[in-house]
């Protein structure tokens, strides 16, 4: 098990722990270069950097950032032959003026994308990224990005910060931080499906274009990847 920045045997041995300052405020798992091994990407709070391990608990790059609060995993950008790391740093400003930004890089630690938000409003600081598979029948991950803060609706962008979707929330009389987000296949088409929610509301949103694709029932005894690298950040990883 992969604990913060230490590796747990099953018998609770501590086989490893990086020196990495701060706590783990997000931890993704995946062969990100396609050598067959697997790294451990960490968003460290406190330490203010994204890091990627591998198994034996090198360091393998670091890049400093404002607030590292999220890291997720995938192949982001389908043209390319290794995955990609996304960042979800949250700023140092927590007043109504601050915001936050989602920060793409590549599988050694190149910045490929970084955004840069232009929208006005309170509480823009917040958001929560995770990756989604399966929204249309591309052969790519995407980023599902909530509670962005004023009236930015919950989206999907894609590895290069292209906005694929986004899903009106009409409900904003609660405060921006009420707002939660999952997804899933409930349709059995079999692509994914975006569920946003409040206290008062629940809205599911599904790809409208048609499904070119069988409906045969998938194979449940594959490993679900969200199963694991779980937090307590609804909808992650």
């Amino acid at each position: 098990m992969v604990i913060g920045h230490a590796l747990i045997a099953h018998d609770g041995e501590v086989l490893w722990e990086a020196d990495l300052p701060g706590h783990a405020d997000g931890v993704g798992i995946l062969d990100l270069n396609g050598d067959g091994s697997l790294e451990i990407a960490v968003a460290m709070c406190g330490g203010a950097t994204f890091n990627v391990l591998n198994v034996e608990g090198d360091i393998l790059w670091t890049e400093p950032t404002r607030h590292a609060q999220h890291m997720i995993v995938g192949n982001f950008r389908p043209d390319t032959e290794t995955k990609e790391v996304v960042g979800l740093d949250r700023g140092t400003d927590r007043s109504l003026e601050g915001q936050d930004r989602i920060i793409v890089y590549s599988h050694d630690g190149e910045e490929l994308w970084r955004e840069e938000r232009t929208d006005e409003g309170p509480e823009r600081w917040l958001s929560i990224i995770s990756r989604m598979s399966n929204w249309d029948q591309d052969d790519r991950d995407l980023i599902l990005a909530y509670r962005r803060g004023a009236d930015r609706e919950p989206e999907l962008r894609d590895g290069y910060g292209g906005t694929v979707a986004q899903f009106p929330f009409p409900d904003l009389d609660l405060p921006n931080r009420a707002q939660r987000a999952q997804h899933a296949d409930i349709l059995g088409d079999p692509r994914s499906e975006v569920l946003i929610w409040n206290a008062r509301w629940i809205y599911v949103y599904g790809n409208g274009d048609e499904y070119a694709g069988s409906y045969e029932e998938p194979d449940r005894s594959l490993p679900n990847p969200r199963l694991h690298n779980y937090t307590h950040y609804i909808g992650m990883p």
